[in-house]
């Protein structure tokens, strides 16, 4: 079982995508009413505006076990483990909604949206929150004899994507609109126009000092760009294959001058 979170500041939009998709099921929703992203958000918001130094205010948590278990886990079972989790991470006070989402064929998995901030006004403390919240499902799964993460292979990448699925799609629209709006010439005019809209790009170097890919962070997120969506990797890019092209032919004329500039070696032909 995958137990995996992030502190986010739009939980509104969370909320409502945990709400729509993949026949959603409201196990509980403690100390909230509203039914919606925007109502359930404004009630975040009556505590949230008692501490105006915290930023990421709103968790949101991904519980993942493995389809085998999940098709066998009845919504109280859920539930359990979802009031252990928030227990034992220390969020079981705060207001929370939990939502099951029921994929054909896929992980039954939770959705745990909570507000950082009690009563009182005080932040949770999510110093090493995404270590704890692993551990925490993984210690869960033990005791429930369920499979743990360390037991399947690929599930917790696919916990990951499908936690970060609506940032994902903001992230690729911010990029069309970079691509599709401006003719961009080469890879550091498309890192500033991202820079513009608030998306970091972060590009990875190798050993020979050319760009090998690059990395996104949107939103205290981090991910590949190929994570983000397909069409983003380096040789989707039609003015990255450009750049790489006319960097070699720089490189070939370059090489081609050197040799020509070099003095020719003279003989002298004894006789």
């Amino acid at each position: 079982m995958i137990g995996l979170r992030k502190a986010i500041t739009h939980a509104k939009e969370g909320i409502d995508y945990a709400l729509r998709k993949d026949d959603a099921e409201v196990l509980i929703k403690h100390n909230i009413i509203g039914n919606n992203g925007q109502e359930i958000k404004s009630e975040f918001v009556f505590f949230q505006n008692r501490n105006q130094r915290c930023i990421n205010n709103d968790y949101s948590f991904v519980i993942s076990p493995s389809i085998s278990d999940g098709n066998r886990l009845s919504n109280d079972d859920f539930l359990d483990i979802a009031k252990d989790f928030l227990m034992k991470i220390g969020l079981d006070k705060h207001q929370y909604i939990v939502v099951k989402h029921n994929p054909k064929g896929k992980h039954k998995h939770l959705h745990i949206l909570v507000n950082r901030i009690d009563q009182k006004g005080k932040a949770h403390d999510d110093k090493f929150i995404g270590k704890k919240a692993q551990r925490i499902a993984d210690d869960i799964a033990q005791e429930r004899g369920l499979t743990r993460a360390t037991e399947v292979k690929g599930i917790k990448k696919i916990a990951k994507l499908e936690e970060f699925k609506e940032l994902r799609k903001e992230i690729f629209r911010r990029h069309k609109i970079a691509l599709n709006d401006h003719k961009v010439r080469n890879f550091k005019e498309y890192q500033d126009l991202m820079k513009s809209q608030k998306v970091d790009i972060i590009p990875s170097i190798n050993k020979q000092g050319k760009l090998q890919g690059y990395r996104v962070e949107f939103d205290g997120v981090n991910l590949k760009a190929s994570e983000v969506h397909r069409q983003m990797t380096l040789s989707r890019m039609k003015f990255y294959s450009e750049d790489e092209r006319h960097q070699t032919q720089e490189k070939v004329q370059t090489k081609q001058t050197t040799q020509e500039e070099q003095p020719q070696q003279k003989f002298r032909i004894r006789r």
